[in-house]
Formats: C-alpha cells, structure tokens, sequence
C-alpha cells in the first residue's frame, strides 16, 4: 500500500494513492472528427508538444487490449486500451517501476462542436511524496498539451458532418 505524504493530494483506490488531474475543452467540430484526431495515435507528436513519438503496436480500431507506444518527456510508455466506446470515449493505462499511468478521454456532443474531458491519473511510489510533485506538474502540461493541440489541429482541419 502506498501512503501520501503531508501536503500531498490523491484519491484512495485499490489500496494505493492516486494523483489526478483533469481539464476539458469546447471544440467547434463534432464528434466524429475530433474522435478520428484523439484515434489517429501516429499523428499524435505532429499536435501534441509533449508527445516526441508515439506508434499502434496493435493493427485495428480500438477495443481493450489494443496496445501502443508513446515517448514524452525522454520516457517512453507501453500503453493497453482497458475501455472504449468506439466515437466517444477511451481509457488507457502503462505502467514503468514504480509508476502507473492512467489516461480518459470523453467526448459530448454539443450543439455545434464537442466538449473533451480529460482525466489523466498516477499511482505509485513515484506519485507521491517529492516525485509527485513532478509527477502532477507532467500531468498538467500533458493536459495542457492536449487541449491547445486538440483546439490547434481541429482548427486547420475542414469540418466533416456530424
């Protein structure tokens, strides 16, 4: 079990600490064009400014199981897709010594655009105490990354249906 340290924040769950984080956005495109962007894993590191590479290791949409490879930050994750519903929501989780990673992406409709939700979450002796510290400032520019990329790369896209 992983205890917090003082002046540290997290949720219990499964008997370990976890930090989260969480941001969201209000994009002028549907749904379904901003779902083929966040699917696109390949193209991540051409929007996304923390993102250095990141490549499927699993052909194929996604379902749990599928796996892929992301490098930010000089640290490279092998992710697992653990939930989809395919156009609408994804949860990811990688796992390195002595810290786990956990991602969730939503996408709402919204009369004209979509709303994205991001949860992206840490456990481990890494997460907490000094480290978490690092840990939670990633997250935020991950998050923040994400979210000016989304708003970026959706605005030089034409808009298709909804």
């Amino acid at each position: 079990m992983f205890v917090a340290m003082p002046g540290s924040s997290g949720t219990y769950k499964w008997g370990r600490v976890m930090i989260e984080e969480s941001a969201s956005i209000e994009l002028n495109a549907p749904v379904n064009t901003v779902w083929q962007v966040v699917n696109t894993i390949n193209d991540w590191e051409k929007w996304h400014t923390a993102i250095e590479s990141a490549e499927r290791l699993t052909a194929g949409n996604w379902i749990p199981g599928f796996r892929f490879r992301q490098k930010s930050e000089r640290i490279e994750f092998i992710y697992t897709i653990t939930e989809v519903e395919l156009g609408h929501t994804a949860s990811w989780s990688g796992s390195r010594v002595g810290l786990t990673r956990y991602m969730n992406v939503e996408l709402r409709s919204l009369e004209g655009g979509t709303e994205v939700l991001l949860t992206q979450s840490a456990a481990g002796f890494r997460a907490v105490g000094p480290l978490g510290f690092l840990v939670r400032r990633g997250m935020r520019r991950n998050l923040r990354a994400w979210t000016q990329g989304l708003r970026k790369v959706l605005a030089e896209q034409p808009t298709i249906g909804s």
